[in-house]
């Protein structure tokens, strides 16, 4: 079996594991040196990085590209912070999903009623 760390050096598997935001709307220095030089590999997005869809689309096509040249094998994991009831990070450009809770008790009734 192929582990997919296979050849990293410590200090990359541990930059794949951590998780990590930043401020502003573009890439700022300080989060292009935590891939390039500390191998992060996952990014959480905040309202403080959301403008509108395309602005992010811009920053995550980025974010994706400093990583590439910076040497790492995959992809980032680039998370949003979009939870579809008071959260929405995203506002009405994303598609609505019904809130977790809201499934939930959904599923709850359906099941009482059986």
């Amino acid at each position: 079996m192929v582990n997919y760390t296979d050849g990293m050096t410590l200090e990359e598997q541990i930059g794949q594991l951590l998780m990590v935001g930043f401020w502003g709307s573009t890439p700022s220095q300080e989060i292009i040196d935590l891939i390039q030089r500390y191998h992060v590999g996952n990014i959480l997005l905040f309202s403080r990085n959301v403008r509108d869809t395309r602005q992010v689309l811009e920053l995550t096509q980025s974010l994706q590209t400093i990583a590439k040249e910076a040497g790492q094998r995959y992809p980032l994991l680039i998370a949003i912070d979009q939870e579809n009831g008071i959260v929405q990070r995203l506002g009405e450009a994303a598609p609505y999903f019904q809130a977790t809770w809201r499934w939930g008790l959904s599923v709850q009734r359906r099941l009482r009623t059986k």
